[in-house]
């Protein structure tokens, strides 16, 4: 299976990393801000580990395995927004979505515009039966998206990326193609 290379919106430019997107990635990586809901450990956001997990992005997008990580640009301007992307897709559970914007770019409606592009591919193109998002109470932000994205609480549950239980929200193919 291989992931296309784009997933244009209005807006916005959705489409594969390119080596040349390094420092962009690194910069939102390195953000408190714009990563203070994820769950990396403070040395796997060292620069030899984001080199090594960036590679890893793009040397998988033409394997039976691709990571679906795409780096999100503004159209107008051509300044890197964010990242966005799925976990691995798979028939069975479905997949988990990811959503780290630099700060300067919230409020824009971008998260929502990216949103509506990725969960069309998984859903029409990937025939993912499921898209989950674990959020904690704390991300508001991210509630607020997974609900506009057509997403809805499930359950409390323990993941295993987090500290203490967080809010599932869940779309399934059939709700989004109705």
């Amino acid at each position: 299976m291989s992931i296309p290379e784009s997933l244009d919106s209005k807006r916005l430019k959705i489409r594969r990393f390119k080596k040349s997107d390094f420092d962009s990635f690194f910069r939102f990586l390195s953000d408190p801000k714009a990563t203070q809901h994820l769950t990396f450990s403070e040395g796997e956001l060292g620069r030899e580990n984001v080199e090594a997990f960036f590679a890893e992005i793009i040397d998988s997008y033409d394997t039976s395995n691709p990571i679906f990580g795409y780096a999100v640009v503004e159209k107008s301007s051509g300044k890197y927004v964010g990242a966005m992307g799925l976990t691995a897709l798979t028939k069975e559970k479905g997949s988990e979505t990811i959503f780290v914007f630099l700060p300067e770019f919230w409020r824009k409606g971008y998260a929502t515009e990216a949103g509506k592009a990725l969960f069309t591919c998984a859903f029409e193109v990937f025939s993912v039966p499921k898209i989950v998002s674990f959020l904690a109470d704390e991300n508001q932000a991210g509630i607020r998206l997974a609900e506009k994205l057509g997403m809805e609480f499930d359950q409390i549950v323990k993941h295993r990326e987090y500290p203490r239980p967080v809010k599932r929200y869940v779309l399934t193919r059939e709700k989004f193609l109705s």
